[in-house]
């Protein structure tokens, strides 16, 4: 049995559109779920998966632009928070070889060789959003770096990309956020890809870290097993505190944590209650968002939860307040204005 601990030591307050989920094949959650943000990563509703929301697919070619994908994205979501997540390169900025292994496209997982050309997309993308009407859209500069399919190329090229995207996105829309990419765990393989990625040089004597408005982190099942009975809160508790160690051993600390993906594998009774948990985990613990992956991904999906989640939309409104969060074996109990609340 693991011991009950209390995981803050001062209120933490809910940030608005803390609790979030993304899709793939439907155009949108449906509007009956209470959610406060989405993400565009692995959104290809209408066009299939040869056209999904991703840069590869969008600028195909130098002159070349699809737009279908991207347009129905941001169009289904302007009254919601927008995370875009760029990454997955067109081929045709890389005059290297491929590595290979690419998630999309065949160059998609390796840095832009013409940032050039990497700049001009973005702006492309930031300005074609806010004719759209949406602008103050979270970018994310990429997305899990430590996972070859997603990032197989050098980690310091990342730090000179990063200042670019930086510098083309808030040129266009001052009013957006870039947050860094994610690691898929914080586990000891995992962490490193995080530290080396945030004290990459960004080629005017900086890091990458000085560009960005926060980080981010994925967190799935942290045990053996898939949603088993040994998952517990104080897992996701440790594997979130080391990563904000990481990010205090390179200077980074001021950063907040984005939690841009969180989900479970299959369809284990305790799907829905490990979700919650982790939820309410990550906004006791100072994350400003958390988002539940994918509403209608595979085995990951969660269709048949909405009251559930709805309800912890309630409980975690914005302005909310989690005075204490007591995590052990098992349940999680946490005080919410006030009220203690069992998950």
């Amino acid at each position: 049995m693991t011991a009950a601990a209390q995981l803050i030591q001062t209120p933490v307050a809910v940030p608005a559109g803390y609790l979030g989920t993304c899709c793939a094949n439907v155009a949108q959650v449906p509007p009956d779920w209470a959610y406060g943000t989405t993400r565009s990563w692995d959104y290809n509703a209408l066009y299939g998966d040869s056209a999904t929301c991703v840069a590869t697919h969008i600028n195909p070619g130098v002159s070349a632009y699809n737009w279908q994908t991207f347009d129905a994205f941001i169009s289904a979501h302007l009254k919601k928070r927008v995370i875009f997540c760029l990454g997955a390169t067109p081929d045709y900025m890389v005059a290297r070889a491929a590595i290979g292994g690419a998630y999309k496209g065949a160059k998609g997982n390796m840095c832009p060789d013409n940032l050039a050309q990497w700049a001009t997309l973005v702006k492309k993308l930031v300005t074609r959003a806010k004719v759209l009407g949406k602008t103050g859209i979270i970018w994310q500069t990429w997305n899990e770096i430590d996972q070859s399919a997603s990032y197989a190329d050098d980690v310091n090229l990342l730090g000179p990309y990063t200042r670019v995207t930086a510098q083309a996105v808030r040129e266009v829309d001052p009013t957006a956020l870039v947050i860094g990419p994610p690691i898929a765990g914080a586990n000891p393989i995992a962490l490193p890809f995080a530290e080396a990625y945030l004290v990459s040089p960004d080629g005017v004597g900086g890091v990458a870290a000085d560009w960005l408005d926060g980080v981010a982190l994925h967190l799935y099942n942290q045990s053996s097993t898939q949603a088993s009975a040994n998952e517990n809160a104080l897992m996701y508790s440790t594997a979130y505190n080391n990563f904000r160690g990481v990010l205090s051993k390179v200077g980074a600390a001021h950063l907040p944590v984005y939690i841009t993906e969180t989900g479970v594998l299959g369809t284990d009774a305790r799907k829905i209650e490990i979700l919650r948990q982790r939820s309410v985990v990550f906004a006791a613990l100072g994350a400003q968002l958390c988002l539940w992956y994918s509403y209608d991904g595979g085995t990951y999906a969660y269709t048949q939860y909405r009251d559930q989640f709805n309800d912890l939309a309630a409980i975690l409104r914005p302005g909310s307040v989690i005075s204490s969060c007591v995590a052990g074996y098992g349940r999680l109990r946490a005080v919410i204005d006030g009220v203690e609340r069992v998950f």
